[in-house]
C-alpha cells in the first residue's frame, strides 16, 4: 500500500458508531522509529473537515514489518487522537508550562 502524500482523504466513525466524519489531510510530518519487530512512521497531520472546513490535528502511525519495503507501510493506528487545532495548541502550551515538553 505505501504512504500516500497529502492531500488525501481521511474518514473515521465517531463514538456514536453512526456519524462518519470526513476530512482531507492537508499536511503531515513523520518521525521514523525502528524496533526489532518492525518499522513505524509516527505522524502528525493537519486535516480540514469536509463539511465545515474546521482544522483538526491527528496523531497516528504507519507500520511495516522489519526489512520489508516502504511500499508495505499501512495505517496501523488502533486509536487516534483528534482535536481542533486550537485545542491541540492549548495542550502543547500546557505541556510546555508543566515541563512535559
Amino acid at each position: 500500500m505505501g504512504i500516500k502524500q497529502p492531500p488525501k482523504n481521511a474518514s473515521w466513525l465517531e463514538r456514536d458508531k453512526k456519524t462518519r466524519t470526513k476530512a482531507v489531510v492537508i499536511k503531515q510530518i513523520c518521525v521514523d522509529e525502528t524496533y526489532d519487530w518492525g518499522d513505524y512512521k509516527k505522524v502528525l497531520q493537519l486535516l480540514k473537515k469536509k463539511d465545515d472546513g474546521t482544522d483538526l490535528i491527528r496523531l497516528g502511525y504507519y507500520v511495516k514489518d522489519k526489512g520489508s519495503s516502504d511500499a508495505d507501510y499501512h495505517w496501523g493506528s488502533q486509536t487516534t487522537f483528534i482535536a481542533t487545532k486550537r485545542t491541540f495548541e492549548k495542550l502543547i502550551e500546557k505541556a510546555k508550562n508543566d515541563g512535559i515538553l
